[in-house]
């Protein structure tokens, strides 16, 4: 989830799998802004090797009712290309080591996740997964406008 309230930062909150990144207006590269609740997250922060299944197993999900559930948060700036999106968006093109920031320069944002979505289609192969993915343009906080699309 992305919250734009005006004159204040944007904030992007996530749990589970959904990654959120940001393509700054100048420039090509791509900042990921979230860290994955999964456990290959929790081993690599251990500095130990992930096993093969270990990104498929969460560590954070919606709906859990325990007193401190693991929710991240972040704030980001509010110019620029957010794009959210979920795993099967992006462990695809991760795995076939396709940049994501080809997908989003020089498209308008439904063009954009258009074509993101359906390259990792096609990179998925015999393990799809829900690929899903929104894109907003942001743009500075003295202008009221911002497009968004989702596909």
């Amino acid at each position: 989830m992305a919250v734009a309230e005006p004159g204040k930062p944007l904030e992007v909150a996530w749990c589970g799998d959904a990654r959120a990144y940001l393509l700054p207006e100048t420039g090509s590269q791509l900042e990921r802004l979230t860290t994955d609740h999964n456990v290959r997250q929790v081993m690599i922060d251990m500095e130990l090797e992930p096993g093969p299944y270990a990104r498929n197993r969460v560590t954070s999900y919606l709906g859990d009712t325990s007193p401190n559930p693991p929710l991240g948060s972040v704030r980001a700036p509010n110019n620029g290309r957010l794009v959210l999106a979920s795993d099967g968006a992006y462990e695809p093109l991760e795995d076939a080591q396709v940049p994501i920031a080809e997908y989003l320069m020089g498209r308008p944002p439904h063009r954009a996740a258009r074509a993101l979505v359906s390259a990792a289609i096609a990179h998925a192969n015999d393990r799809a997964d829900n690929a899903t993915v929104l894109i907003a343009d942001l743009v500075s906080r003295l202008s009221e406008s911002a497009q968004w699309s989702c596909f």
